[in-house]
């Protein structure tokens, strides 16, 4: 059973959640769908709806990929994709936290990743050390960043398709995302106090799905998809 929500939403009430089959990578597009109301949160107020419906999968991402150091963590932590569509989402919150994140983005998002509150920002130009960071969290693909883990630190990887090879007893972790409201409902109210921005990239009606899909694809999406019924 699910735990008890902080913003326990109410009949009247917007809601946004992850469905778990979202969360094992598998899903339609559909108008409408079926859902556990305990997996619901209160959607954040002041943003569209359609907007807020792009929150929970990137954000859970996110929270449970920070938490995977531990409690208490309080080292080095470096986030490669800081600019994407869930790299955006890690870099704010570890801000919050007081990790002071270092992050890795294209150059032309340098600045906006600084507003995120990345501590320093590092690119393909200009890449960050090697072996200088206790933890990588990985959102970009980019496998080659494991080099930048000290030796016996760890390498969270948020993407399967290009996971790297274990070196110098760095720990290398796969990870994806987990139905949690208990744990959505923290970034929900962060967007709603206005500590956390919403990252869409674009809103497409339903008639333009595969294209939906083949932006991100192409690589240098700095936010999430929409997709919406109707006109």
């Amino acid at each position: 059973m699910c735990a008890p929500i902080p913003s326990n939403p109410q009949p009247d009430h917007r809601v946004v959640a992850l469905r778990p089959s979202l969360a094992a990578g598998a899903g339609v597009s559909a108008e409408y769908a079926a859902l556990d109301e305990r997996l619901a949160v209160r959607a954040p107020a002041g943003v569209p709806l359609e907007h807020a419906a792009a929150l929970p999968p990137a954000a859970l991402t996110a929270e449970q990929a920070l938490d995977r150091p531990g409690p208490g963590f309080a080292g080095r932590l470096l986030v490669c994709g800081a600019a994407g569509a869930v790299g955006g989402y890690l870099v704010r919150p570890a801000a919050l936290r007081g990790l002071h994140p270092a992050a890795l983005a294209r150059p032309g998002d340098t600045e906006a990743v600084r507003g995120l509150g990345a501590a320093e920002v590092f690119t393909g130009a200009a890449p960050p050390p090697a072996g200088a960071y206790d933890i990588v969290i990985d959102a970009a693909g980019r496998s080659r960043t494991v080099q930048a883990v000290r030796d016996g630190g760890r390498c969270v990887s948020l993407t399967p398709f290009a996971v790297p090879d274990p070196e110098r007893s760095v720990d290398v972790k796969v990870y994806g995302v987990r139905t949690d409201p208990a744990m959505l409902d923290t970034p929900a109210r962060r967007v709603e106090d206005g500590h956390l921005a919403l990252r869409i990239a674009r809103v497409l009606p339903f008639e333009e799905a595969p294209r939906a899909h083949a932006l991100p694809e192409a690589g240098g999406t700095r936010g999430k998809i929409v997709l919406t019924p109707g006109s």
